[in-house]
């Protein structure tokens, strides 16, 4: 288990339990500790008529609305910041249910929690090319893994460290929304 103090929350929607199965036992070989917090469903989402949809700016610069499931998983991980800051979490591990974990996790998160006033976000990509495309910044420990900055603006949400600083400026970023999740982390000129 990690000796860092941290929570982790899992979004995943209440009816995927094979995937709550899958995630909960590689967690638990892990010994991290974690929490479900409810998914949004996309596919029962107007997103034309969505409160928190800004669609004229989404069409003026991308020709085409944001999906049902892109409007979901930014409501999702919204409430996932909006619980960070309500319970005023330090740092949070937070993972989608399809997130695949590496054993090294653990002694990754003890390494960027080791140097977390170096950070506000850490987000996990686990694609050759972001690799590639990336200005490493430090070794992190002895885990034999790299701080990197991304080049670009790399897809994916599945898997990130956030610490209540940057929880509360995503949670006030996305009141209104055009941009998918994992674009938005991207944006880290921005975020």
């Amino acid at each position: 288990m990690t000796s860092k103090l941290y929570h982790c929350l899992v979004i995943t929607l209440e009816d995927a339990h094979e995937r709550r199965a899958t995630i909960s036992s590689r967690l638990e070989s892990l010994g991290i500790p974690y929490t479900f917090v409810p998914g949004v469903d996309g596919r029962k989402i107007d997103v034309a008529s969505h409160p928190r949809y800004t669609g004229w700016k989404r069409r003026t610069f991308f020709g085409r609305d944001l999906s049902g499931g892109e409007l979901g998983c930014i409501l999702a991980h919204r409430a996932v910041y909006e619980h960070i800051a309500n319970t005023e979490l330090a740092w949070s591990l937070v993972l989608e249910d399809d997130a695949i974990l590496s054993d090294e996790l653990t002694d990754v998160l003890d390494a960027l929690l080791d140097v977390a006033d170096e950070w506000d976000i850490i987000r996990f990509l686990g694609r050759e090319k972001n690799y590639r495309a990336s200005r490493r910044i430090k070794p992190l420990g002895n885990s034999g893994n790299m701080l990197a900055r991304t080049r670009g603006t790399p897809g994916g949400a599945y898997g990130y460290l956030v610490n209540l600083h940057a929880a509360r400026r995503l949670l006030a970023m996305t009141e209104r929304n055009w941009l998918p999740i994992d674009t938005l982390h991207g944006f880290s000129w921005v975020t």
